[in-house]
């Protein structure tokens, strides 16, 4: 994945699911990182998204997908590759977003006349919900 992607897997039952049929899913990948959800009756879901696939570990390497599926029932599993924009600060520029989930927002600021010692200061927030932030020191 070049840097500006990320994947996201949804694993899903249809309705003639089993109410006691449970799916047990792992994902792991090349570096040993491992992933795990649970399917459990009709019509349930789980989604390995771009949380759980940070920026920071979801770069090269294989995606193994282990299932244990005592009950045989069918489901199914969907694998997307997505892409965010990288966006341009400017010096105290106030920037406020909508981001769906299982969506990434990047941001770049090029600092310019810092001395040693200075500081970054980001303040992330959210109205509703969790969010997550990174910051690479590129």
């Amino acid at each position: 994945l070049i840097d500006n992607q990320y994947v996201v897997m949804n694993f899903t039952t249809n309705a003639f699911t089993q109410n006691n049929g449970v799916i047990d899913i792992e994902v792991f990948r090349d570096d040993c990182s491992r992933y795990e959800c649970q399917l459990t009756g009709p019509s349930s879901w789980c989604t390995i998204d771009a949380v759980e696939l940070a920026p920071c570990s979801a770069k090269a390497g294989r995606y193994f997908i282990r299932v244990e599926n005592p009950g045989a029932e069918f489901f199914t599993i969907d694998f997307y590759r997505n892409e965010t924009t990288i966006q341009t600060i400017q010096h105290q520029q106030l920037i406020t977003e909508i981001v769906y989930p299982y969506e990434y927002q990047e941001y770049y600021y090029e600092a310019v006349n810092v001395g040693e010692g200075s500081t970054l200061s980001i303040d992330v927030c959210s109205i509703c919900g969790d969010i997550e932030a990174f910051i690479r020191p590129d």
